[in-house]
Parts: structure tokens; sequence; C-alpha cells
């Protein structure tokens, strides 16, 4: 058996981002660099080291001009689908109409030796902590200065970088400067066999502060995502966990939306309900009240689904209106007969 505690607490929120948040990209990192074209892709890239991601493994991948990674072919998709419909292994840090024509670059290259080898290597060390990582493979993929439909003159700044050890694999999702869009815009990652994880969406129904994504993160650093992909199916994460694990929260108020990007909203100390994830809560009106950690104790079957857990667990509290951090700490109980 092993219980877990979760330690939730507020997100760190800035209002710039150091350019040291990228890894190095463009001509002087040697960066093979897309054909500017609306709707454009990358051709084939053959990867040098397999990459695992949720049960498949790919030896080569398509860097999309509007804003993603595929796998099996190109994609000139400017209109984003919600991952829990597509069903298809995308990596999409931001799925948005991006026309580049006449401003800003896309780019890619992949690593097997060299300092940026060691920079990934301590980046997962760090948001992964007891992983013992050594990453052998990292793939960067840069959006520098991008442009929406059609010739907007508007500068957007987007970076995907997937790291692997032979084994496991992990992504990290960089923002810099977001200009606005009125356009539809979907960021994370879908998999062909469940909902996904997805950052934000924002669409003509569903407004949301595009530009924000430069402030916010899942690992206390503004404007950076990190995942762990080389697990099994996020969808199978709910199998191994009780149907309702018991959450609490202390009241404050906080930014929210569908997102966890818009709007406001008040939590008070509630209990969760049961959900398709295992992970599911309510929240009603409090006073106002200086935000505090929360602890949260539940059992995990498996080792290997704690950090798939995680990344829904920060899906479902987004959703609810708490933006968090979730750290966590593995107390591992011996059952006697």
């Amino acid at each position: 058996m092993v219980a877990v505690i979760l330690m939730i607490s507020g997100l760190t929120k800035t209002q710039t981002v150091s350019p040291s948040l990228f890894y190095p990209f463009g001509s002087g990192a040697g960066d093979t660099v897309n054909p500017r074209n609306d709707d454009g892709s990358s051709s084939a890239i053959n990867l040098q080291s397999r990459f695992s991601f949720f049960g498949h493994l790919y030896s080569q991948l398509f860097v999309n001009n509007n804003g993603h990674l595929t796998f099996d072919q190109s994609s000139n998709s400017y209109t984003p689908v919600q991952f829990s419909t597509y069903r298809r292994d995308i990596i999409a840090p931001f799925w948005t109409d991006i026309d580049n024509r006449a401003t800003g670059n896309i780019s890619y290259n992949q690593y097997t030796s060299g300092s940026v080898l060691l920079q990934a290597t301590r980046d997962v060390n760090q948001y992964f902590p007891g992983v013992n990582f050594g990453a052998s493979w990292v793939f960067v993929a840069t959006w520098d200065k991008v442009a929406y439909y059609s010739y907007s003159g508007t500068q957007t700044s987007v970076q995907v970088v997937l790291i692997s050890d032979g084994s496991s694999s992990f992504v990290l999702m960089n923002y810099g400067p977001i200009a606005p869009t009125n356009g539809t815009v979907e960021a994370g990652y879908g998999t062909s066999s469940s909902d996904g994880f997805q950052i934000l969406w924002s669409s003509s129904t569903v407004q949301a502060n595009v530009p924000n994504l430069i402030n916010i993160s899942n690992v206390d650093v503004p404007g950076r995502w990190a995942f762990t992909v080389s697990q099994g199916a996020p969808a199978s994460t709910a199998e191994a966990i009780s149907k309702t694990v018991p959450i609490s929260f202390t009241g404050t108020t906080e930014t929210t939306s569908k997102t966890g990007i818009s709007t406001t909203t008040s939590l008070s100390t509630t209990t969760a309900a049961s959900s398709t994830t295992g992970v599911s809560t309510t929240t009603s009106t409090s006073s106002s009240a200086t935000p505090t950690s929360t602890a949260v104790r539940l059992k995990v079957t498996s080792l290997n689904l704690k950090d798939t857990f995680l990344q829904q667990l920060q899906v479902e509290l987004w959703k609810r209106g708490m933006p968090t951090t979730v750290r966590v700490k593995l107390i591992l109980i011996k059952k006697t007969s």
C-alpha cells in the first residue's frame, strides 16, 4: 500500500519570463527551419532515439506550423479540436491558426550529447524528484515570434521540449510573450486512448486569457509546464484510485475559469465526490482569506501511476478554480497479515 500526501499551494505568478527559460534555438543552435508558409509542416523527422508516448513508441514526428507535433503524419489543422474528442496522439503547446509567412520562424533540433542534455537532466530531476533521471536524447521545437493568420503582425513565442533516457519520457512546454487573439487556442497534449491534458482552451464561446500563459505553471516556474508521458494511458489512472477521494480547501479567492485563467470565485472547505478521474470537488462561497496549503491523503496502488495521477489531479483543481502546485510525499506502508 502506498499512502500519498499531496501538498497543494497557490501558484506563483509573475509578469515576465526570463529568456533563459527557453532551451537553445534558432540558427545559432543549428536548428532546421520550417518553410515559411501558412498551415505548413516539416517533412518526417527521423528521431535519433525512439520516444515513448503513453504506450506508443515513435521513431518519427512532424513539427506543424500551427503549434503542434504529430507522430503518424503531418497536420495542417489550424482549428483546434478538444483533446477529449480528438483522440489522436498530439503534443500541442499552442494549437491555433499561425501564419509566419511574414513574421516569425519555426525551427527544431535534436540532441544526443552536450549541454542541452545536462540542462534536460537537471530540469527533469528538479520537477520529478526521485526519478534519478539522465537524459540521453532531447528534441526541441520552437515557434519564435510567429504571427496569427492572416498577417496579424503580432509576435508569439512558444517552445516544446521532448526528453528521454531511452525508456522514460518527459515533455516541457515553455511560453514566452503571447499575443492576444480572438481565434481558438488549445494548449496541452492529447492521446489516442484518453482525454489528454488541457492547459488552456479558448474559443468564441469560452474566452480565456491567452497571454497569461507566460505567468502560469504546474512546476512553480512561470511560463513552464512539465509532464511525464511514458506511463500507460492517463485514462487508466482512475482504476488505481479510490472512487471517492477526500479533499479539503481553506477558503480563499482565486482567479479561475474552465481553464483556471479568468473570472473570480471563492473557495471554502469542502469534500470531494467521485468522478471519472477519481477526483472531483465542489466549491461554495466563503470570505476571503490568506491562501494556505492543504494536505490530501489518498491511496495509490501503483507507484508507476503516481505522476500521471498528479497531472490529472492538477487539471481537476484548475477546472474548479484553484491554481495550484501539487507536491507529493510518498509513505510506504508495509501491510501485515
